[in-house]
């Protein structure tokens, strides 16, 4: 049985987790899901301080003081980010990365280099008046069409702190040498498009690449066939170490 930590992506919370939680669960998994700072639960609007390193160090903290170790951690989305800083902190713990629909950077490099001309200015504008977040996508953006899934979904969308957008993956930010990688690409919805470049960057880097179909909120309409994928992909790295 494996261990799993599963990041949510932008306005998510642990709650985006729920059903792909509780069938990992029932395998016999451990499970973790950690809300963000600044998203869901924990969204203050006067947090204005919330950045990607923040994330970054609050989650490589859970791994050393929940003690655990040989830990598969799942990012989504913008949380995929997150993945290869939080292994160089903790490397004696991460055995593996997946990257669900996520977002590689280098060291350097910030969310934004991937945004829109318009997507900055209005980043930007929103800065200027004192509300320095992202304002959710709507459902269906997110590919959830089921009405009333989109109810939900939409009741629980918080705005996510711009800080986490702005600034570079760490500097010092050095790749495990030790955990494997996965990239795990969703192909249905209107946005699957987006993360074309990424999917072409995991292969580039020698990662496995697999695909869903399901689209990018797929921990949401999909659970079942996303804790298959994921129980699948950790234990064929349990069966071959050494595979990256």
């Amino acid at each position: 049985m494996s261990t799993f930590v599963l990041l949510h992506g932008s306005w998510h919370g642990s709650w985006a987790w729920r059903g792909v939680r509780r069938r990992l669960a029932e395998r016999g998994h451990t499970i973790f899901t950690p809300t963000l700072a600044g998203c869901a639960e924990r969204f203050d609007a006067n947090n204005h301080a919330v950045t990607l390193r923040t994330h970054i160090n609050e989650i490589a903290g859970m791994l050393r003081f929940e003690d655990l170790d040989n830990v598969v951690v799942v990012g989504h989305s913008y949380a995929g980010t997150l993945l290869e800083s939080i292994a160089a902190l903790e490397p004696e713990r991460v055995r593996h990365l997946i990257n669900l629909d996520g977002h590689i950077l280098d060291p350097g490099q910030r969310a934004y280099d991937f945004w829109s001309s318009e997507q900055v200015d209005e980043a930007l504008t929103s800065t200027e008046a004192g509300h320095p977040f992202r304002k959710p996508h709507p459902p269906e953006t997110l590919g959830i069409t089921d009405p009333a899934q989109r109810r939900w979904v939409s009741a629980r969308l918080t705005p996510h702190p711009l800080g986490c957008y702005r600034e570079s993956v760490p500097p010092e930010t050095i790749p495990s040498t030790t955990a494997a990688r996965t990239y795990v690409r969703c192909m249905a919805g209107p946005i699957t498009h987006m993360f074309d470049v990424h999917a072409v960057r995991a292969r580039e880097r020698g990662w496995s690449v697999s695909e869903i179909d399901a689209p990018h909120d797929a921990m949401i309409t999909h659970p079942d066939v996303l804790a298959d994928q994921l129980a699948d992909i950790a234990s064929q790295a349990m069966a071959h170490p050494g595979h990256r």
